[in-house]
């Protein structure tokens, strides 16, 4: 297996490459378009939460996207867990939102760390070479435990990324949250309750289609 890395990644990554098979022919080089290329035909874009903010914001994650599925057959988006300033957290549901648009595109990972990009990445592309093109196509969000869920919860209006995150803990399933809504009212986020952020919470959950 042929491995091209963007020669601005991090040099650690091609390390954790090679641990999970010396095989591999890594290889660091200037790519016009992607971070990973996998035998010239499965290109990944990797973003950190921070990066993946302010390239949504200049329009350059559109054109990225657009330029690796005009280069290579197959591609994906990496959004890799990293440490995430309050101008970047603050605008948190936002992302999962666009996360979510994107992944009808293409397949959007969302991974805990550089490990565990690496093995996601490897894990795809293995897939491929099995012929499960059926189900590279399908698998849309792929993330840590909860992620998804709490990005859902993101969208209902008063809740932010540190309510989601209470949210999720209190109530055992959406179904949980949902029949028993009220429950947020006694909710703590921070130093104190959700307060009028409760209200408003409940009378979206209750609001009638």
């Amino acid at each position: 297996m042929k491995i091209e890395i963007d020669i601005h990644e991090p040099g650690d990554i091609k390390g954790l490459i090679s641990l999970k098979n010396d095989k591999y022919d890594v290889r660091e080089t200037k790519l016009e378009c992607g971070d990973y290329v996998f035998d010239g035909e499965l290109a990944f874009e990797r973003k950190t939460y921070t990066d993946l903010w302010s390239s949504f914001l200049s329009g350059r994650l559109f054109d990225q996207i657009k330029r690796m599925s005009e280069e290579y057959k197959y591609c994906a988006l990496i959004v890799e867990k990293s440490y995430v300033p309050y101008r970047v957290k603050k605008h948190y549901s936002r992302m999962f939102h666009m996360l979510n648009s994107l992944s009808f595109v293409l397949p959007v990972i969302r991974t805990g760390g550089k490990e565990e990009t690496v093995s996601e990445m490897i894990r795809l592309y293995e897939k491929l070479q099995e012929g499960e093109l059926a189900t590279f196509r399908s698998e849309i969000i792929v993330g840590r435990e909860g992620d998804e869920i709490e990005g859902f919860l993101c969208g209902i209006p008063g809740v932010g990324i540190g309510a989601a995150k209470v949210i999720r803990k209190k109530f055992k399933d959406l179904q949980g949250f949902i029949e028993n809504v009220e429950g947020v009212k006694s909710l703590k986020v921070g130093q104190g309750k959700l307060g009028k952020r409760a209200e408003k919470i409940i009378k979206f959950v209750r609001k009638k289609w």
